[in-house]
């Protein structure tokens, strides 16, 4: 692997991790909305939870874009002269 390969897939993995981060307080806090009396908070919590499993989805999309286009023959793809 080569080290622009791996620096972005460093930088991918950090950005993951802060999205992992972020849906874990969302979720406490959505779980302290359900116990309460508001049904926006509710409401709030969950739309930022659905916004970050979906830049979580799109990250890890790109992590194997990344992956595959390094590595093809672990991805199921052709092997080129360079493996």
């Amino acid at each position: 692997m080569n080290q622009d390969v791996r620096h972005r897939l460093e930088d991918l993995l950090d950005r993951e991790m802060v999205a992992a981060r972020l849906l874990s307080s969302t979720l406490a806090a959505e779980r302290s909305a359900l116990t309460g009396d508001s049904p926006d908070a509710v409401l709030q919590q969950t739309a930022e939870k659905v916004q970050l499993l979906g830049t979580i989805e799109r990250l890890e999309s790109e992590r194997r874009d990344i992956c595959t286009a390094a590595m093809p023959s672990a991805a199921g793809g052709e092997p080129n002269a360079d493996d």
